[in-house]
């Protein structure tokens, strides 16, 4: 089982201003979004205040990838990161698959945590909810 969820609040920018080209760019990542939710996942662009956010969301039985070894996740991060650089948020996942790249670098039994901050995307190990047994679930 792999699982994620993530928020991202988006921006134009670094500085947080609306360009005047927002609007435009939330409609190019529009296609991104759509498309996500194909296979135990969902993405949902919404407003906080008027503020643009998206929220991602899957369970699917396992992590899936493209010929080129690209999940859904690494495909849209990439596509919000080009349109809308100076968006920020994180994404927490797991996976219970043994041996593939989220277990590999969080260790089992944990959460991985995807920071996108600036426009760069960095990955740590989870300090609040792993190792998931015993923290949040019983052995």
């Amino acid at each position: 089982m792999y699982e994620f969820q993530g928020w991202f609040r988006l921006a134009e920018t670094l500085d947080q201003v609306d360009g005047g080209g927002l609007a435009a760019k939330l409609g190019e990542l529009g296609p991104a979004i759509a498309q996500f939710g194909r296979i135990s996942s969902s993405a949902k662009l919404y407003f906080a205040d008027t503020l643009p956010c998206v929220r991602i969301t899957g369970h699917p039985n396992r992590v899936r990838r493209d010929p080129g070894g690209e999940t859904d996740v690494d495909e849209f991060l990439a596509e919000l990161i080009l349109l809308l650089p100076g968006s920020w948020g994180m994404l927490y996942e797991r996976s219970n698959d043994g041996g593939d790249e989220i277990s590999t670098t969080a260790g089992a039994n944990s959460f991985r945590v995807r920071v996108l901050s600036q426009g760069t995307l960095t990955m740590h190990a989870d300090p609040f909810l792993s190792p998931c047994v015993p923290v949040i679930e019983d052995a």
